[in-house]
């Protein structure tokens, strides 16, 4: 596994900031907020059950539960769902130990060592097998503020937004 019992201890999806903090304890990205937009009935599943990494069989970085480092990234995926009336913006954070940082061009590199049906040509079940055989927890793309957690239990929901279709509430959705 990639968490031990003490390190999940306490876990909980959803958590104020200060429990959020406590639990992160020295992750890579401690301080850093992530946002992830998703129709709400995905969101609320996140918050109440857990991220669910191994559901993400699209993730063209690695199967894993993506995350970006700015809130226009969160608004992005959230437009991207906007067929649906209503979107949720989540804000969290990961307990990462151990990422596996690249550019885009070197994850997408790496990704196309490992063929299958990916929009980038990859098998996304593949990248991340592979990540974690090599003791990595989750995939950082630098150049493009990305984190994509392995594990459920690494993120942490402290505060969402919902928005109905033609709402200003998030921005461009």
């Amino acid at each position: 596994p990639l968490m031990s019992a003490d390190e999940v201890a306490g876990y909980k999806p959803r958590m104020s900031k200060p429990e959020a903090a406590a639990y992160l304890g020295d992750s890579f990205f401690k301080d850093v907020d992530f946002y992830h937009g998703n129709q709400q009935w995905v969101a609320q599943s996140v918050q109440t059950d857990g991220a669910q990494p191994e559901l993400n069989v699209n993730g063209i970085y690695g199967q894993g539960f993506y995350m970006g480092s700015s809130r226009d990234i969160g608004e992005q995926y959230a437009a991207a769902a906007a067929h649906v009336d209503t979107v949720e913006l989540m804000t969290g954070r990961a307990k990462v130990k151990n990422p596996f940082v690249a550019t885009e061009a070197e994850i997408t590199a790496l990704a196309k060592s490992f063929p299958g049906g990916q929009s980038n040509g990859s098998n996304s079940e593949a990248v991340t097998n592979f990540l974690r055989a090599k003791g990595y927890d989750s995939v950082y793309v630098k150049d493009l503020g990305y984190v994509s957690a392995f594990d459920g239990r690494q993120v942490v929901i402290y505060d969402s937004e919902v928005a109905e279709q033609g709402s200003e509430t998030l921005g461009r959705y």
